[in-house]
């Protein structure tokens, strides 16, 4: 029964942290374009 879901939850978990890694990496980006 549990393993059903670990797919659901890795789907989740990803969808959840890549959008937060994307705008950290964006973020940080900037922060170094406007320090140069």
């Amino acid at each position: 029964m549990v393993a059903d879901f670990i797919p659901i939850v890795m789907v989740t978990l990803t969808c959840l942290v890549l959008p937060g890694v994307g705008m950290a990496t964006w973020f940080v980006y900037i922060e170094r374009q406007q320090v140069s």
